[in-house]
């Protein structure tokens, strides 16, 4: 199995990384996600495009559900702990 890595997205700082992209040789799966923290070991999910397009709505909506929730007359209200 072999990852062609598509998008990958640097955060907080501390050499963390999210990258997605396409899955060559594996029957089924054809689409990824890996997580990637200093001194922890690397997560990676691989999935179907429908099960991608799911993953992506239900963070899509945790999102949104956060948003309406801590925002208030435009402007941000505190961030969740």
């Amino acid at each position: 199995m072999k990852l062609q890595e598509l998008l990958r997205q640097e955060y907080a700082g501390n050499g963390a990384v999210f990258s997605a992209g396409f899955v060559d040789g594996h029957p089924i799966d054809t689409m990824y996600i890996r997580f990637q923290r200093p001194d922890e070991e690397e997560y990676c999910i691989v999935m179907r495009p429908d099960e991608m397009t799911v993953v992506a709505n239900m963070i899509t909506g945790v999102l949104w559900s956060w948003l309406v929730e801590h925002v208030q007359d435009g402007q941000p209200m505190t961030t969740p702990p």
